[in-house]
C-alpha cells in the first residue's frame, strides 16, 4: 500500500517537526517547508492528497499559498486545511476565500487535526 501523502506548511520549526512525527507514525507521507514558496515545488513533483498550512506566515500569507500552486500549473484540486492563531472569524474568513475544506485554531490539538486529516484523506 501507497503512503498518503501530506504536506504542511509551518514556520514554526518545532509545530512542523512535531506534527510531522504525528502523521508519519500514523502511516503518512508528509512533507512540510516554512513557506509556501518553498513547498510549491514538492507539491508539484509529490502530488500530495492534502495541504496543511499555517496563514500566518512571513515570507507568503497562507491566504496566497493556493495562488502559487495555481501559477506553478498544480492543475488538481488539493484539499487545503488551514491553521492559525488568529481570531476564529478571521481564519473562517480565510479559509472560506482560498476554498479550503476545514480550518483549526492555534494552539492545534494533534488529535483534532488528524481526525481533519483522515477525514479529507480517504
Amino acid at each position: 500500500m501507497t503512503a498518503r501523502k501530506i504536506a504542511i506548511i509551518e514556520d514554526d520549526r518545532n509545530l512542523l517537526e512535531l506534527l510531522t512525527k504525528i502523521f508519519t507514525k500514523e502511516g503518512y507521507e508528509v512533507f512540510g517547508a516554512p513557506t509556501g514558496s518553498e513547498l510549491a515545488k514538492k507539491v508539484i513533483d509529490n502530488k500530495p492528497e492534502l495541504i496543511i498550512t499555517d496563514l500566518g506566515l512571513p515570507q507568503l500569507v497562507g491566504e496566497k499559498v493556493i495562488e502559487v500552486f495555481h501559477k506553478n500549473d498544480v492543475e488538481y484540486m488539493v484539499p487545503v486545511i488551514v491553521m492559525s492563531a488568529w481570531s476564529e472569524d478571521e481564519i473562517k474568513q480565510a479559509a472560506e476565500a482560498i476554498g479550503a475544506v476545514a480550518w483549526i485554531k492555534k494552539p492545534v490539538n494533534p488529535e483534532e487535526l488528524l481526525k481533519l486529516v483522515e477525514k479529507y484523506t480517504k
